[in-house]
């Protein structure tokens, strides 16, 4: 499935960011697709962010040198994220409290703890990927 060929029920124009982007392949990604009008990642590692800085600014995108937790979520209605399960509550937490009625969240491999996601994607990848899919 692709996120956003209406299978997804986000709102249009997309505003994406993800959190933790290590070098920026999902900025670009989506900063090249046309329901999207911006796309932003943050990342705190030095060489990553470099790397992603680099890479965005010759396909698409920004990426910021900025922590996640002091980065705000209240312009964006599309939201990625893989982590780990230890930060995903505190995440839920801010995710709810900045993010519009109507956006999305999915989180690569870690599910929220007690909340069931809207949906469960299951990518033919070599990891298996799953992707927990939350509508707020």
């Amino acid at each position: 499935p692709n996120v956003l060929d209406g299978e997804l029920h986000q709102p249009k124009p997309v505003r994406f960011m993800d959190l933790g982007c290590g070098l920026g392949g999902n900025v670009v990604f989506m900063a090249q697709q046309p329901e999207v009008e911006f796309s932003t990642g943050v990342e705190t590692a030095p060489i990553p962010y470099l790397l992603a800085r680099l890479f965005s600014r010759l396909r698409g995108g920004e990426v910021l040198a900025q922590d996640l937790w002091k980065t705000s979520l209240r312009d964006y209605n599309f939201v990625y994220a893989f982590l780990s399960t230890e930060p995903m509550p505190r995440l839920w937490q801010k995710i709810q409290a900045e993010m519009q009625p109507g956006s999305v969240f999915v989180s690569n491999s870690f599910a929220v703890p007690d909340i069931d996601p809207s949906e469960i994607w299951e990518l033919s990848d070599p990891r298996q990927t799953r992707l927990f899919i939350y509508y707020l």
